[in-house]
C-alpha cells in the first residue's frame, strides 16, 4: 500500500480487512511468513460524508484498515513499493519491461 510518508527500512504498510485486530495481524505475519514483528500500528480510514444537489447524504470513498508494521529486519524496497495489483505497470518497483501487457 502506498503510504503517505516515507517509511523506515524496517517498516511496511498493508491494507487489511477492517475486522482484524493487532494481535491477529501480528500472529498472521509470524505464522505464514515467519516475520519477526515488533509492533503493529493500525487505523481505519472512513469515507467522507458528502451531500448531493438534493441534500441527500452519501459516503464518498472506501472503508479500509491500514496496518503499519515494524519488523526486526530490514524489508527490501521492491516488497514495500508494490501497491497496485490491477495495473502492474504503475508500480515503481517493476520495470516497464516486466509488465504482462507489454506496454513500454
Amino acid at each position: 500500500v502506498k503510504s503517505g510518508a516515507y517509511l523506515e527500512p524496517n517498516r511496511a504498510a498493508f491494507r487489511v480487512p477492517v475486522h482484524l485486530t493487532k494481535p491477529e495481524i501480528r500472529n498472521y505475519l509470524r505464522e505464514i511468513y515467519g516475520a519477526k514483528v515488533i509492533r503493529v500500528n493500525t487505523y481505519i480510514k472512513l469515507p467522507m460524508i458528502r451531500r448531493n444537489h438534493w441534500g441527500d447524504y452519501f459516503k464518498n470513498g472506501p472503508t479500509y484498515k491500514k496496518a503499519i508494521v515494524t519488523f526486526e529486519e530490514t524489508i527490501p524496497d521492491d516488497v514495500k513499493m508494490f501497491y497496485n495489483s490491477r495495473n502492474p505497470g504503475l508500480n515503481p518497483a517493476i520495470t516497464k519491461y516486466d509488465t504482462p501487457t507489454g506496454r513500454k
